[in-house]
């Protein structure tokens, strides 16, 4: 009777101790436009009809050093702009590259989503990345070959997190009548990896 006693404290004490933590909340930072001019845009009003220039989705904050003013990451599930944030990303490595899938959203009736989808290196100019910006008011727009520059470190990629500027200067319309110009700054952490 003892033995089996003992036996069952052992294997509870092994089931609690071999348990994982929960992995961390997902977390973003979002800075993102849709106009019809901009850096890298071909484009005027007449080809992106309706957007003179908004801010799409903004989420958290980069911070300004010079005003002392720290980042803001905004983490899955909590409120942010009027609705609740959705962050879900992945960024796993493949290789000598990574496979990023990242998407935030702001739920409600101003909010807005945007997707970043695509096979990413550790340095230079990301091409063929997939953009996809959503929102309520002003419909979907995608643009397959989106490029993703890294600035100055720590932006850059790894397991689990990605930060970059992500450039989709053709983003059509899916009513076919709209080509404007997408710019996000993004930063994806605590990632599936």
């Amino acid at each position: 009777m003892k033995r089996t006693f003992l036996s069952a404290s052992v294997v509870c004490f092994v089931v609690v101790a071999c348990s994982d933590p929960p992995p961390p909340t997902s977390r973003a930072i979002i800075e993102s436009t849709v106009n019809a001019v901009g850096v890298n845009s071909k484009h005027t009003q007449k080809d992106c009809p309706g957007i003179a220039a908004i801010q799409w989705l903004n989420m958290g904050g980069f911070g300004n050093p010079s005003t002392g003013t720290l980042p803001r990451a905004v983490e899955n599930n909590s409120s942010e702009g009027g609705g609740t944030a959705v962050i879900n990303c992945s960024v796993k490595k493949a290789g000598d590259k990574y496979d990023v899938a990242a998407s935030a959203q702001i739920t409600g009736g101003s909010g807005g989503n945007i997707a970043i989808t695509g096979r990413f290196t550790e340095s230079g100019e990301q091409a063929g990345i997939r953009g996809v910006f959503t929102r309520g008011d002003f419909g979907r727009f995608e643009q397959t070959d989106c490029k993703v520059t890294y600035g100055e470190a720590p932006q850059g990629i790894a397991a689990g997190r990605i930060w970059g500027n992500l450039s989709c200067p053709d983003i059509k319309g899916s009513d076919g009548l709209k080509v404007c110009n997408a710019e996000v700054q993004f930063r994806f952490e605590n990632c599936a990896q």
